[in-house]
Protein backbone atom coordinates (compact mmCIF):
# COMPACT_ATOMS: atom_id res chain seq x y z
CA UNK A 1 0.00 0.00 0.00
CA UNK A 2 1.58 3.34 -1.10
CA UNK A 3 2.26 5.50 1.28
CA UNK A 4 1.56 9.70 1.49
CA UNK A 5 4.50 12.12 1.51
CA UNK A 6 2.84 13.01 5.46
CA UNK A 7 3.45 9.43 6.50
CA UNK A 8 6.48 9.37 5.08
CA UNK A 9 7.64 12.62 7.28
CA UNK A 10 5.70 11.45 10.31
CA UNK A 11 7.92 8.60 10.45
CA UNK A 12 11.66 9.82 9.60
CA UNK A 13 11.05 13.06 11.53
CA UNK A 14 8.10 12.17 14.02
CA UNK A 15 6.09 15.16 12.91
CA UNK A 16 2.63 15.71 12.56
CA UNK A 17 1.56 16.31 9.11
CA UNK A 18 -1.70 17.05 8.30
CA UNK A 19 -1.53 17.46 4.33
CA UNK A 20 -0.69 14.51 2.34
CA UNK A 21 1.44 15.21 -1.11
CA UNK A 22 -1.66 14.95 -3.56
CA UNK A 23 -0.17 16.57 -7.03
CA UNK A 24 -2.79 16.38 -9.82
CA UNK A 25 -0.47 18.95 -12.61
CA UNK A 26 0.72 17.88 -15.96
CA UNK A 27 4.00 16.63 -14.79
CA UNK A 28 4.98 13.67 -12.88
CA UNK A 29 7.55 13.90 -9.95
CA UNK A 30 10.43 12.86 -11.06
CA UNK A 31 9.67 15.86 -14.24
CA UNK A 32 9.37 18.27 -11.09
CA UNK A 33 12.45 17.26 -9.40
CA UNK A 34 14.67 17.77 -12.69
CA UNK A 35 13.26 20.73 -12.90
CA UNK A 36 15.53 24.02 -12.18
CA UNK A 37 14.75 25.89 -9.80
CA UNK A 38 13.94 28.95 -12.25
CA UNK A 39 11.64 26.29 -13.88
CA UNK A 40 9.81 25.74 -10.50
CA UNK A 41 9.86 29.06 -9.68
CA UNK A 42 8.10 29.61 -13.13
CA UNK A 43 5.50 27.01 -12.48
CA UNK A 44 4.46 28.28 -9.44
CA UNK A 45 3.94 31.91 -10.77
CA UNK A 46 1.75 29.92 -13.47
CA UNK A 47 -0.36 28.14 -11.26
CA UNK A 48 1.28 24.51 -11.96
CA UNK A 49 2.27 23.67 -9.50
CA UNK A 50 1.86 25.57 -5.24
CA UNK A 51 4.87 25.92 -3.35
CA UNK A 52 3.50 23.37 -0.63
CA UNK A 53 3.43 20.39 -3.26
CA UNK A 54 7.37 21.29 -4.15
CA UNK A 55 8.13 21.41 -0.26
CA UNK A 56 5.96 18.41 0.24
CA UNK A 57 7.66 16.82 -2.51
CA UNK A 58 11.38 17.53 -0.81
CA UNK A 59 10.58 16.57 2.26
CA UNK A 60 9.49 13.44 1.07
CA UNK A 61 12.69 12.77 -0.40
CA UNK A 62 14.97 14.22 2.26
CA UNK A 63 12.58 11.22 5.05
CA UNK A 64 12.82 8.99 1.98
CA UNK A 65 17.02 8.75 1.37
CA UNK A 66 18.96 10.86 3.98
CA UNK A 67 18.94 8.16 6.53
CA UNK A 68 21.37 7.09 4.07
CA UNK A 69 22.99 10.30 2.38
CA UNK A 70 23.46 12.24 5.77
CA UNK A 71 22.80 16.01 3.83
CA UNK A 72 21.00 17.46 6.07
CA UNK A 73 21.39 17.78 10.04
CA UNK A 74 18.46 19.70 11.03
CA UNK A 75 15.10 19.59 9.11
CA UNK A 76 11.63 21.19 10.31
CA UNK A 77 9.08 19.76 8.09
CA UNK A 78 6.28 21.84 10.23
CA UNK A 79 7.86 24.67 9.88
CA UNK A 80 9.06 24.36 6.04
CA UNK A 81 5.34 23.56 5.72
CA UNK A 82 4.27 26.66 6.81
CA UNK A 83 5.85 28.80 4.99
CA UNK A 84 5.20 27.03 2.12
CA UNK A 85 1.55 27.69 2.78
CA UNK A 86 2.16 31.40 3.79
CA UNK A 87 4.24 31.53 0.04
CA UNK A 88 0.90 30.15 -1.56
CA UNK A 89 -1.34 32.34 0.73
CA UNK A 90 0.00 35.80 -0.12
CA UNK A 91 1.63 35.34 -3.87
CA UNK A 92 2.73 38.87 -4.57
CA UNK A 93 0.37 40.26 -7.65
CA UNK A 94 3.58 42.65 -8.35
CA UNK A 95 7.23 42.80 -8.73
CA UNK A 96 6.95 38.50 -8.04
CA UNK A 97 10.01 37.47 -5.94
CA UNK A 98 12.92 35.68 -8.55
CA UNK A 99 12.29 32.23 -6.65
CA UNK A 100 8.76 32.69 -4.81
CA UNK A 101 7.84 29.56 -3.12
CA UNK A 102 10.88 27.45 -4.33
CA UNK A 103 12.45 25.09 -1.52
CA UNK A 104 16.34 25.52 -0.88
CA UNK A 105 19.03 24.31 1.17
CA UNK A 106 21.04 26.32 3.94
CA UNK A 107 24.50 25.15 5.19
CA UNK A 108 25.27 24.70 8.50
CA UNK A 109 27.73 27.53 9.01
CA UNK A 110 24.60 30.01 8.46
CA UNK A 111 22.37 31.44 10.64
CA UNK A 112 18.68 30.55 9.97
CA UNK A 113 15.58 31.76 11.89
CA UNK A 114 14.17 28.40 13.50
CA UNK A 115 16.89 26.39 12.97
CA UNK A 116 19.61 24.97 14.88
CA UNK A 117 23.16 26.19 14.09
CA UNK A 118 26.06 23.73 14.29
CA UNK A 119 28.38 24.12 12.72
CA UNK A 120 29.41 20.60 12.52
CA UNK A 121 30.45 20.45 15.78
CA UNK A 122 29.29 19.08 19.11
CA UNK A 123 30.73 21.68 21.12
CA UNK A 124 27.30 24.10 18.83
CA UNK A 125 25.10 21.26 19.41
CA UNK A 126 22.35 23.81 20.84
CA UNK A 127 22.97 27.17 19.45
CA UNK A 128 19.65 28.11 18.01
CA UNK A 129 19.23 30.95 15.83
CA UNK A 130 16.16 33.74 16.46
CA UNK A 131 16.69 35.19 13.33
CA UNK A 132 18.57 35.37 9.76
CA UNK A 133 22.11 36.45 9.33
CA UNK A 134 23.08 38.78 6.36
CA UNK A 135 23.17 35.49 3.77
CA UNK A 136 19.57 33.77 4.38
CA UNK A 137 17.75 36.93 4.45
CA UNK A 138 18.87 37.82 0.94
CA UNK A 139 17.30 34.29 0.08
CA UNK A 140 14.05 35.23 1.65
CA UNK A 141 13.90 38.00 0.12
CA UNK A 142 13.90 36.45 -2.93
CA UNK A 143 11.21 34.17 -2.11
CA UNK A 144 12.70 31.00 -1.51
CA UNK A 145 11.53 28.32 1.44
CA UNK A 146 14.22 27.10 3.65
CA UNK A 147 13.93 23.09 3.71
CA UNK A 148 16.58 22.68 6.33
CA UNK A 149 20.47 22.97 6.91
CA UNK A 150 22.83 20.80 5.51
CA UNK A 151 25.99 19.19 6.69
CA UNK A 152 29.83 20.28 7.29
CA UNK A 153 33.06 19.29 8.75
CA UNK A 154 33.26 20.74 11.72
CA UNK A 155 33.69 24.79 11.30
CA UNK A 156 34.04 24.53 7.71
CA UNK A 157 37.82 23.78 8.57
CA UNK A 158 38.83 20.52 6.31
CA UNK A 159 37.50 19.60 2.77
CA UNK A 160 35.78 16.38 3.86
CA UNK A 161 32.33 16.20 5.73
CA UNK A 162 32.70 13.64 8.36
CA UNK A 163 32.01 15.69 11.69
CA UNK A 164 32.18 13.09 15.02
CA UNK A 165 29.38 15.15 15.65
CA UNK A 166 27.07 12.59 12.92
CA UNK A 167 27.16 9.82 10.80
CA UNK A 168 29.52 10.83 7.69
CA UNK A 169 28.15 12.64 4.37
CA UNK A 170 28.16 10.41 1.43
CA UNK A 171 28.56 11.49 -2.44
CA UNK A 172 25.01 10.22 -3.74
CA UNK A 173 27.24 9.04 -6.98
CA UNK A 174 29.18 6.39 -5.13
CA UNK A 175 28.15 6.31 -1.50
CA UNK A 176 31.60 4.59 -0.46
CA UNK A 177 33.37 7.88 -1.46
CA UNK A 178 32.49 11.71 0.36
CA UNK A 179 31.48 14.34 -1.55
CA UNK A 180 34.07 16.82 -0.29
CA UNK A 181 33.52 19.79 1.90
CA UNK A 182 32.63 21.92 3.62
CA UNK A 183 29.64 22.51 1.46
CA UNK A 184 29.84 18.72 1.71
CA UNK A 185 25.85 18.54 2.44
CA UNK A 186 24.48 21.10 0.60
CA UNK A 187 26.46 19.11 -3.13
CA UNK A 188 24.98 16.28 -1.93
CA UNK A 189 21.66 17.06 -1.36
CA UNK A 190 21.55 18.73 -4.50
CA UNK A 191 22.93 15.73 -6.63
CA UNK A 192 20.30 13.44 -5.41
CA UNK A 193 17.48 15.83 -5.90
CA UNK A 194 16.81 16.62 -1.91
CA UNK A 195 16.87 20.40 -3.20
CA UNK A 196 16.93 21.97 -5.77
CA UNK A 197 19.48 24.41 -5.34
CA UNK A 198 21.66 25.08 -2.21
CA UNK A 199 23.97 27.97 -0.07
CA UNK A 200 27.21 27.08 -0.18
CA UNK A 201 30.70 29.02 1.50
CA UNK A 202 33.90 28.98 -0.01
CA UNK A 203 36.83 29.55 2.31
CA UNK A 204 39.23 27.59 0.57
CA UNK A 205 37.61 25.43 -1.89
CA UNK A 206 34.33 25.09 0.06
CA UNK A 207 32.06 25.32 -2.90
CA UNK A 208 34.53 24.33 -5.50
CA UNK A 209 35.72 21.16 -4.36
CA UNK A 210 32.09 19.23 -3.55
CA UNK A 211 30.38 20.56 -7.00
CA UNK A 212 33.18 19.12 -8.61
CA UNK A 213 33.14 16.16 -6.70
CA UNK A 214 28.88 15.89 -7.22
CA UNK A 215 28.70 16.71 -10.90
CA UNK A 216 27.26 20.45 -10.05
CA UNK A 217 27.79 23.83 -10.94
CA UNK A 218 29.66 25.93 -8.16
CA UNK A 219 30.44 29.60 -8.33
CA UNK A 220 32.75 31.35 -5.63
CA UNK A 221 32.07 34.87 -6.26
CA UNK A 222 34.73 38.07 -6.03
CA UNK A 223 35.55 38.81 -2.49
CA UNK A 224 33.09 42.03 -1.47
CA UNK A 225 30.27 40.32 -4.17
CA UNK A 226 28.12 38.74 -1.44
CA UNK A 227 27.01 40.15 1.76
CA UNK A 228 28.57 37.31 3.88
CA UNK A 229 26.59 36.07 7.13
CA UNK A 230 27.22 38.03 10.43
CA UNK A 231 29.95 36.75 12.87
CA UNK A 232 33.34 35.87 12.02
CA UNK A 233 32.96 35.58 7.89
CA UNK A 234 32.42 39.35 8.13
CA UNK A 235 36.45 40.03 8.05
CA UNK A 236 37.27 36.41 6.98
CA UNK A 237 39.43 37.82 3.59
CA UNK A 238 39.09 34.20 2.39
CA UNK A 239 35.37 33.41 2.77
CA UNK A 240 32.52 34.15 0.61
CA UNK A 241 28.85 32.88 0.15
CA UNK A 242 27.65 31.47 -3.44
CA UNK A 243 25.82 29.43 -5.36
CA UNK A 244 25.59 25.64 -5.72
CA UNK A 245 23.34 24.26 -8.49
CA UNK A 246 22.69 21.50 -11.58
CA UNK A 247 22.87 24.23 -14.40
CA UNK A 248 24.32 27.42 -14.96
CA UNK A 249 21.28 29.47 -15.12
CA UNK A 250 20.31 29.03 -11.71
CA UNK A 251 23.74 29.33 -9.99
CA UNK A 252 23.64 33.01 -12.08
CA UNK A 253 20.27 33.32 -11.06
CA UNK A 254 21.20 32.89 -7.23
CA UNK A 255 24.26 34.68 -7.22
CA UNK A 256 22.30 37.87 -8.49
CA UNK A 257 20.22 37.25 -5.63
CA UNK A 258 23.07 36.92 -2.98
CA UNK A 259 25.09 39.73 -4.62
CA UNK A 260 25.43 42.88 -2.47
CA UNK A 261 26.84 44.86 0.01
CA UNK A 262 25.64 46.16 3.52
CA UNK A 263 26.44 49.00 5.51
CA UNK A 264 29.28 47.59 7.82
CA UNK A 265 30.74 45.26 4.96
CA UNK A 266 34.31 45.47 4.93
CA UNK A 267 34.34 44.30 1.20
CA UNK A 268 33.41 45.76 -1.65
CA UNK A 269 32.32 45.02 -5.14
CA UNK A 270 31.80 47.06 -7.88
CA UNK A 271 28.04 46.24 -8.60
CA UNK A 272 27.77 44.42 -12.48
CA UNK A 273 25.93 46.68 -15.33
CA UNK A 274 22.90 43.95 -15.56
CA UNK A 275 22.22 40.47 -13.71
CA UNK A 276 25.07 38.15 -14.01
CA UNK A 277 22.65 35.55 -15.70
CA UNK A 278 21.86 38.01 -18.54
CA UNK A 279 25.76 38.87 -18.60
CA UNK A 280 26.66 35.30 -18.90
CA UNK A 281 24.80 34.87 -22.31
CA UNK A 282 26.75 37.72 -23.97
CA UNK A 283 29.56 37.22 -26.20
CA UNK A 284 32.74 37.62 -24.16
CA UNK A 285 34.90 38.07 -26.93
CA UNK A 286 38.50 36.72 -27.86
CA UNK A 287 40.20 36.01 -24.70
CA UNK A 288 43.84 35.04 -22.96
CA UNK A 289 43.21 31.93 -21.58
CA UNK A 290 45.96 30.21 -19.40
CA UNK A 291 45.54 26.69 -19.13
CA UNK A 292 47.38 24.91 -16.06
CA UNK A 293 47.67 21.04 -15.29
CA UNK A 294 50.35 21.04 -12.65
CA UNK A 295 50.67 22.26 -9.29
CA UNK A 296 53.43 21.47 -6.84
CA UNK A 297 51.40 20.50 -4.52
CA UNK A 298 49.70 17.85 -6.15
CA UNK A 299 49.65 15.12 -8.86
CA UNK A 300 46.87 15.74 -11.45
CA UNK A 301 45.18 12.22 -12.30
CA UNK A 302 45.16 11.51 -15.78
CA UNK A 303 41.46 11.85 -16.24
CA UNK A 304 41.15 15.04 -14.85
CA UNK A 305 44.17 16.72 -16.88
CA UNK A 306 42.16 15.02 -20.20
CA UNK A 307 38.90 17.06 -18.52
CA UNK A 308 40.91 20.50 -18.33
CA UNK A 309 42.08 19.89 -21.60
CA UNK A 310 38.76 19.31 -23.42
CA UNK A 311 37.57 22.37 -21.87
CA UNK A 312 40.59 24.11 -23.28
CA UNK A 313 39.79 22.94 -26.55
CA UNK A 314 36.49 24.42 -26.99
CA UNK A 315 38.06 27.51 -25.98
CA UNK A 316 40.21 27.25 -28.76
CA UNK A 317 37.77 26.76 -30.97
CA UNK A 318 35.44 29.99 -29.46
CA UNK A 319 38.58 31.95 -30.58
CA UNK A 320 40.09 32.17 -27.81
CA UNK A 321 44.04 32.66 -27.02
CA UNK A 322 45.60 30.19 -24.89
CA UNK A 323 48.73 29.94 -23.30
CA UNK A 324 49.68 26.86 -20.89
CA UNK A 325 50.57 28.28 -16.98
CA UNK A 326 51.98 26.34 -14.26
CA UNK A 327 51.06 26.93 -10.29
CA UNK A 328 54.68 28.56 -8.40
CA UNK A 329 55.65 26.60 -5.51
CA UNK A 330 52.98 27.93 -2.70
CA UNK A 331 54.38 27.60 1.03
CA UNK A 332 50.77 25.87 2.84
CA UNK A 333 51.89 27.39 6.15
CA UNK A 334 51.21 30.82 4.80
CA UNK A 335 47.67 29.88 3.86
CA UNK A 336 47.16 27.87 7.03
CA UNK A 337 48.33 31.39 9.36
CA UNK A 338 45.31 32.86 7.21
CA UNK A 339 43.41 30.35 7.85
CA UNK A 340 43.65 30.04 11.65
CA UNK A 341 43.47 33.89 11.86
CA UNK A 342 40.08 33.38 10.10
CA UNK A 343 38.93 30.46 12.39
CA UNK A 344 40.17 32.87 15.35
CA UNK A 345 36.87 34.65 15.89
CA UNK A 346 34.93 31.15 16.84
CA UNK A 347 34.80 30.89 20.61
CA UNK A 348 33.97 27.13 21.78
CA UNK A 349 31.83 26.73 24.55
CA UNK A 350 33.63 23.78 25.01
CA UNK A 351 37.13 22.52 24.05
CA UNK A 352 37.05 18.93 25.34
CA UNK A 353 34.76 18.47 22.42
CA UNK A 354 36.37 20.25 19.73
CA UNK A 355 37.59 17.80 17.39
CA UNK A 356 41.87 17.34 17.66
CA UNK A 357 42.39 19.43 14.54
CA UNK A 358 40.21 22.24 15.12
CA UNK A 359 41.61 22.23 18.79
CA UNK A 360 44.70 22.92 17.05
CA UNK A 361 43.92 25.23 14.74
CA UNK A 362 42.03 27.11 16.72
CA UNK A 363 44.06 26.68 20.11
CA UNK A 364 46.99 24.89 20.08
CA UNK A 365 48.59 26.84 17.31
CA UNK A 366 49.62 30.02 18.91
CA UNK A 367 49.15 33.57 18.53
CA UNK A 368 49.18 35.21 15.32
CA UNK A 369 50.57 38.73 15.10
CA UNK A 370 49.64 41.27 12.23
CA UNK A 371 52.97 41.84 10.34
CA UNK A 372 53.31 37.98 10.38
CA UNK A 373 49.60 37.57 8.82
CA UNK A 374 50.47 40.27 6.32
CA UNK A 375 53.66 39.16 5.33
CA UNK A 376 51.94 35.58 4.73
CA UNK A 377 49.25 37.43 2.64
CA UNK A 378 51.49 39.36 0.49
CA UNK A 379 53.52 36.53 -0.27
CA UNK A 380 50.34 34.25 -1.53
CA UNK A 381 48.93 36.99 -3.42
CA UNK A 382 52.47 37.66 -5.30
CA UNK A 383 52.53 34.04 -6.04
CA UNK A 384 49.14 33.86 -7.35
CA UNK A 385 49.14 36.99 -9.07
CA UNK A 386 52.28 35.62 -11.35
CA UNK A 387 50.05 32.89 -12.28
CA UNK A 388 47.25 34.34 -13.77
CA UNK A 389 49.89 37.77 -15.05
CA UNK A 390 48.76 38.16 -18.55
CA UNK A 391 45.34 36.42 -18.17
CA UNK A 392 41.46 36.69 -18.73
CA UNK A 393 40.53 33.23 -17.74
CA UNK A 394 42.60 30.88 -15.81
CA UNK A 395 41.53 26.97 -16.91
CA UNK A 396 42.32 24.00 -13.93
CA UNK A 397 41.18 20.56 -12.17
CA UNK A 398 39.37 21.74 -9.32
CA UNK A 399 40.30 18.01 -7.48
CA UNK A 400 43.22 17.09 -8.70
CA UNK A 401 42.51 13.73 -7.99
CA UNK A 402 39.53 11.80 -7.04
CA UNK A 403 37.12 11.84 -3.50
CA UNK A 404 38.60 10.13 -0.77
CA UNK A 405 36.80 7.12 1.06
CA UNK A 406 34.17 7.64 3.27
CA UNK A 407 36.07 6.96 6.54
CA UNK A 408 39.55 7.39 5.36
CA UNK A 409 39.90 10.94 7.05
CA UNK A 410 38.71 10.20 10.37
CA UNK A 411 41.56 7.74 10.65
CA UNK A 412 44.37 10.27 9.96
CA UNK A 413 46.48 12.38 11.86
CA UNK A 414 46.02 16.39 12.30
CA UNK A 415 49.46 16.40 10.38
CA UNK A 416 48.11 14.05 7.87
CA UNK A 417 44.53 16.06 7.56
CA UNK A 418 46.55 19.08 6.74
CA UNK A 419 48.73 17.30 4.24
CA UNK A 420 45.45 15.93 2.37
CA UNK A 421 43.99 19.25 2.55
CA UNK A 422 46.83 20.73 0.50
CA UNK A 423 46.56 18.09 -2.06
CA UNK A 424 42.67 18.64 -2.76
CA UNK A 425 42.65 22.08 -2.28
CA UNK A 426 46.15 22.50 -4.88
CA UNK A 427 44.42 24.00 -7.57
CA UNK A 428 41.52 26.47 -5.19
CA UNK A 429 42.50 28.09 -2.32
CA UNK A 430 45.13 30.40 -3.91
CA UNK A 431 42.00 31.97 -5.13
CA UNK A 432 40.29 32.79 -1.92
CA UNK A 433 43.77 34.70 -1.11
CA UNK A 434 43.56 37.14 -4.01
CA UNK A 435 39.49 37.20 -3.69
CA UNK A 436 39.34 36.66 -7.61
CA UNK A 437 36.02 34.51 -8.75
CA UNK A 438 36.34 31.13 -10.02
CA UNK A 439 33.78 28.38 -10.51
CA UNK A 440 33.45 24.53 -11.22
CA UNK A 441 31.76 23.39 -14.22
CA UNK A 442 30.92 19.38 -14.19
CA UNK A 443 33.09 17.96 -16.99
CA UNK A 444 33.66 14.25 -17.37
CA UNK A 445 33.65 11.10 -15.43
CA UNK A 446 36.20 9.23 -13.85
CA UNK A 447 36.28 4.95 -14.90
CA UNK A 448 34.64 4.56 -11.62
CA UNK A 449 31.64 7.36 -12.51
CA UNK A 450 32.55 9.61 -10.52
CA UNK A 451 32.44 13.68 -11.57
CA UNK A 452 34.94 15.22 -12.43
CA UNK A 453 35.08 19.20 -11.91
CA UNK A 454 36.99 22.03 -14.21
CA UNK A 455 37.85 25.25 -12.18
CA UNK A 456 37.59 28.60 -14.25
CA UNK A 457 39.03 31.54 -12.44
CA UNK A 458 38.25 35.32 -13.48
CA UNK A 459 40.04 38.34 -13.49
CA UNK A 460 39.27 41.08 -10.24
CA UNK A 461 35.64 40.99 -10.10
CA UNK A 462 35.66 39.77 -13.48
CA UNK A 463 32.50 37.43 -12.81
CA UNK A 464 30.79 38.50 -16.11
CA UNK A 465 33.57 37.54 -18.38
CA UNK A 466 34.26 34.39 -16.01
CA UNK A 467 30.31 33.47 -16.65
CA UNK A 468 30.07 33.86 -20.35
CA UNK A 469 33.02 31.41 -20.88
CA UNK A 470 31.27 29.37 -18.40
CA UNK A 471 28.13 29.25 -20.88
CA UNK A 472 30.36 28.96 -23.94
CA UNK A 473 31.91 25.70 -22.38
CA UNK A 474 28.40 24.38 -21.67
CA UNK A 475 27.13 25.03 -24.94
CA UNK A 476 29.95 22.53 -26.52
CA UNK A 477 30.02 20.27 -23.59
CA UNK A 478 26.77 19.92 -22.08
CA UNK A 479 25.77 18.65 -18.46
CA UNK A 480 25.65 15.21 -17.71
CA UNK A 481 21.70 15.29 -16.89
CA UNK A 482 21.54 11.47 -15.39
CA UNK A 483 20.34 10.94 -11.94
CA UNK A 484 22.66 8.80 -9.25
CA UNK A 485 21.19 5.29 -9.84
CA UNK A 486 19.57 4.83 -6.47
CA UNK A 487 18.40 8.45 -5.95
CA UNK A 488 16.15 8.36 -9.30
CA UNK A 489 12.39 7.58 -8.44
CA UNK A 490 12.56 5.12 -11.83
CA UNK A 491 14.49 3.06 -10.03
CA UNK A 492 14.32 3.21 -5.93
CA UNK A 493 11.55 2.71 -3.51
CA UNK A 494 10.35 5.85 -3.94
CA UNK A 495 7.93 4.13 -6.60
CA UNK A 496 5.80 3.81 -3.46
CA UNK A 497 4.62 7.57 -4.27
CA UNK A 498 4.23 7.16 -7.76
CA UNK A 499 0.33 6.63 -7.80
CA UNK A 500 -0.65 10.24 -6.38
CA UNK A 501 0.94 11.53 -10.00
Amino acid sequence: MARSAAEYLGEAHGATVAAAFVYSGAMNFRQLLDASALEQAALIRAGDVSSVELAELYLARIAEHDSLLHAYIDVRPEQTLHEARLADRRFPTRAVPPFWGVPIAIKDLNLAAGFFMRMGSRSFSNLFAPRDDRTVARLRAAGFIVLGKTTVPEFGSIPITEPALHSPTRNPWDLEVTPGGSSGGAAAAVAARLAPIAQGSDGGGSIRIPSALCGLVGIKPSRGRVANMHGFADENILYTDGPIARDLDDACALLDVMAGVTVGTPHWAPPPEASFLALSRREPGPLRVGVCLSSPLATTRADVAASVLRVARVLEASGHHLQERSFPEIDPQDFLLLWRDGMAKLRPPDWNRVEALNAFLLRDGGPIGPRELEQARSRLRTQVAATFRGLDILVTPVVPEGPLPVGAWTRFTPEKMLDEAKRIAAFVAGFNVSGQPALSLPIGRSDRGHPIGVQLVGADFGEATLLAVARQVLDALPIDRRWPAGFDPRLAAAAALSDRF
